[in-house]
């Protein structure tokens, strides 16, 4: 399937037309920028489509942490039941370093978890790879409604500013997104969540 032509800065004022923004807009020069920027995205989709670039390194680093964050609980979960009756040692033998290292160790395996979940968000497989991230299309979509209409539009399911992202991924060969999608999607990226 050939990829669509590119987008003009005309096509950009007319979705946004068709989406019913509010006028007056506040920087409706941008049209062309935001057709420059679409453009750009729509060659890195063409790119990937022909060049698929599989598994990478961070895809493998994300599955690693989220395969550490399942695991990590039971570990913990198992390292703090009481020691079995009967386990020890030989009667006279000091067994305090051998609970003061499982202390540290099952200390060392909640600072772990506690960092997995802090410092790295959980990444769904779908999101990583550019080829499947219409989601990140549809944000550039949505940044340039705010550039162009005005700044922080609300993210509602009938407005102009979800009419403008479902139409503009459309025109781009993102498929048909129903508006309840996109403005899930959206909503999550606000609250500043993967998935």
């Amino acid at each position: 399937m050939p990829p669509p032509p590119p987008v003009s800065g005309v096509e950009i004022a007319d979705l946004l037309r068709k989406a019913r923004a509010p006028d007056p807009w506040q920087s409706p020069n941008a049209c062309e920028q935001a057709a420059a920027a679409v453009n750009a995205a729509m060659g890195l989709m063409e790119h990937y489509r022909t060049h698929p670039i599989g598994r990478t390194a961070v895809d493998r680093a994300c599955d690693a942490v989220d395969e550490l964050r399942r695991v990590l609980p039971k570990v913990i979960a198992e390292a703090s039941l009481p020691m079995p009756p009967g386990f020890g040692f030989p009667a006279g033998i000091d067994d305090s370093h051998f609970h003061e290292a499982r202390s540290y160790y099952l200390t060392k395996l909640l600072h772990l978890e506690a960092a997995l979940f802090d410092i790295w968000p959980r990444t769904p497989s779908k999101w990583r790879t550019p080829e499947n991230d219409w989601r990140g299309r549809a944000c550039l979509l949505f940044r340039w409604y705010a550039v162009i209409v005005r700044p922080d539009p609300p993210i509602t399911r009938n407005g102009p500013a979800v009419r403008f992202v479902v139409a503009g991924l459309g025109r781009i060969g993102e498929g048909q997104r129903t508006p309840d999608t996109v403005e899930k999607a959206l909503q999550r990226i606000a609250r500043g969540e993967a998935g």
